[in-house]
């Protein structure tokens, strides 16, 4: 196993240690942050036009996100990690012609 991964599953299990069952992303997210994990960075890069698709998946799988949901009725993604964790951003409404 990568150090990579062992430092999120380390990161991860101390989350799920201090986190309330309500209201817990924020206990994941700030835990992630200091186990060095960037999924935010890896967005920003791509939507600043500065990483390919393949790149910026790349970039989630590395920052600990296993797969994204898309809703296109309210326009959000969500990101989730291995135990479902998830970070939900929303984007906004495009004119792409008829």
């Amino acid at each position: 196993m990568s150090k990579a991964i062992e430092n999120l599953e380390a990161a991860q299990q101390r989350a799920t240690v201090i986190r309330p069952k309500v209201g817990g992303f924020p206990y994941l997210a700030e835990t992630l942050r200091r186990a060095g994990v960037t999924l935010i960075s890896a967005l920003r890069t791509d939507q600043a036009g500065e990483s390919t698709f393949p790149e910026f998946l790349a970039a989630s799988w590395r920052a600990g996100f296993v797969r994204y949901d898309v809703d296109f009725n309210t326009r959000t993604v969500a990101y989730y990690g291995c135990n479902e964790e998830q970070y939900v951003e929303a984007y906004p409404m495009v004119d792409a012609g008829s």
